[in-house]
């Protein structure tokens, strides 16, 4: 029997809600955005320094790196943790898994 390495038996013992939005009108044809979510596992990486410097230099700010599988993520632009939401300023394809970089919504939480 094939022994694994520890890196490859990560536990997605963490839940996140990805976040899609669609956009309605109102009587007065106002824009008003809705959310659906959709419940996904994952696992909680930590944000190396190097990343959290670059991406300052940007303008941005990772709080977060979620990982989940690639079917998973289809483009959605922000999601819940912790009852907090986050926009995903960045995503990096990891073969079947997908690793989305996060900062925190101003006023969530």
């Amino acid at each position: 029997m094939a022994t694994m390495k520890r890196s490859q038996m990560a536990r997605y013992d963490k839940v996140f809600f990805l976040m899609s939005s669609t956009i309605t009108r109102d009587e007065d044809g106002n824009q008003i955005p809705s959310y659906s979510e959709k419940k996904v596992f994952g696992r909680e990486l930590n944000v190396s320094d190097s990343a959290f410097y670059n991406a300052a230099a940007a303008g941005l700010r990772p709080e977060k790196q979620l990982e989940t599988y690639s079917v998973h993520y289809l483009g959605q632009q922000k999601l819940k943790y912790e009852g907090i939401v986050y926009s995903i300023i960045r995503t990096r394809n990891n073969g079947d898994k997908v690793i989305l970089v996060c900062e925190r919504v101003s006023g969530s939480g």
